[in-house]
């Protein structure tokens, strides 16, 4: 069980303050994540403006196709899950761009591969 606290919706009043709320869940099967990433297949390519929802965290909503290839803005921090890249998996292409307004500054970007921090050339 997991137990918080939330404030009520109120239109009229303030919110009383906090009220208990528990979340009952149950465990349904435990796995070795080693084993499930050897079974999964293995991605080529991942288009994080197409449909590759359940693999990106944290952007904002897809942009229409340039190119052929779609994109999204990404937020302060957002995450591309790689599901199990293979032993053969050499390269990994990461295309960006500066903000979506001109006169905003630009940010430092830094990417990490299960928490190891890449150079990028």
């Amino acid at each position: 069980m997991l137990g918080t606290r939330y404030y009520e919706y109120a239109y009229t009043r303030p919110p009383y303050g906090p009220k208990p709320f528990e979340l009952r869940f149950t465990l349904s099967k435990a796995v070795d994540v080693r084993e499930l990433a050897e079974r999964m297949p293995k991605i080529a390519r991942i288009d994080v403006g197409g449909s590759d929802d359940l693999l990106v965290a944290w952007f904002f909503e897809k942009e229409l196709a340039r190119e052929e290839t779609s994109y999204r803005w990404s937020q302060r921090t957002s995450t591309v899950f790689l599901p199990s890249p293979g032993p053969d998996s050499k390269e990994i292409l990461i295309r960006m761009a500066g903000p979506e307004e001109p006169s905003a500054p630009l940010n430092d970007v830094t990417v990490s591969i299960n928490e190891l921090l890449l150079v990028l050339t």
